[in-house]
């Protein structure tokens, strides 16, 4: 926790970096600001970058962040604001953040950059009340949050801007995505979201769950694509409810 300042360069640059492997939890709470980049006062490294990197892995762990801070992250092969994984039966992850996010990698569209990053085998949580932008030759993430096993939710009042330029199956620009291979999705936007690939996928949210599926957005959502879609919510099990009072 603190509200200093971190610069990391080098070809895996991390601001922050936590691993637990007791089935414990980790827990980061930064209110500073984060520089994490593959290129100093020379030439790139060509590598990768992540402002704030979280990795449980044991059964019953979990990672929750907490971030009020301004983060850039920016790598040639990939850049990742806040990435958390939590890996084992009923591992748990979280993000709540309020800061600035800036995620960019090389204008190649074989790499991902990616603004928020969840994923877990137990449930996941994800709210933004901030700014996001994504920037990707290949894949733009804006807020992703996925599970294996449990139920994911993400709560979006913030921006997010996620580019993509690859095609189908390649990459593409997700503002925000929720999807859970063998549980609920549930995502809710009262923000503003941007999602732009030119060469194929674009989509604004999108909610994937096995069992349930659930979207709704009372904001302002623009997706510019050759497959664009505004929301998009699908399920492979159950229902699929979709709520739109926004713009």
């Amino acid at each position: 926790s603190g509200g200093g300042s971190i610069t990391a360069i080098g070809a895996n640059a991390t601001g922050i970096r936590a691993y637990d492997g007791t089935g414990g939890a980790i827990t980061i709470d930064n209110a500073g600001d984060i520089v994490a980049s593959d290129t100093g006062s020379g030439a790139s490294y060509h590598g990768v970058a992540a402002g704030i990197d979280a990795i449980a892995n044991a059964e019953g762990g979990s990672a929750a962040i907490t971030n009020s801070g301004d983060i850039s992250a920016t790598g040639d092969m990939g850049g990742a604001g806040i990435r958390v994984t939590s890996v084992g039966i009923g591992a748990s992850a979280s993000v709540d953040n309020i800061g600035t996010i800036y995620a960019a990698s090389s204008p190649d569209g074989k790499y991902t950059s990616m603004g928020i990053d969840v994923a877990a085998d137990g449930d996941v949580f994800a709210i933004n009340a901030g700014s996001i932008t994504a920037y990707s030759g290949g894949l733009g993430l804006g807020m992703s949050a996925r599970s294996l096993a449990g139920d994911v939710l993400v709560l979006n009042s913030g921006d997010i801007v996620a580019t993509g330029n690859a095609l189908p199956g390649y990459g593409g620009a997700y503002a925000i995505l929720s999807a859970s291979q063998n549980g609920s999705a549930l995502a809710a936007n009262a923000g503003s979201l941007g999602a732009t690939n030119p060469l194929g996928i674009a989509f604004g949210i999108t909610a994937d769950g096995a069992t349930y599926s659930s979207a709704t957005n009372s904001g302002d959502v623009t997706s510019d694509g050759k497959y664009s879609r505004g929301i998009f919510a699908t399920s492979s099990l159950g229902d699929v409810v979709v709520q739109n009072s926004g713009s």
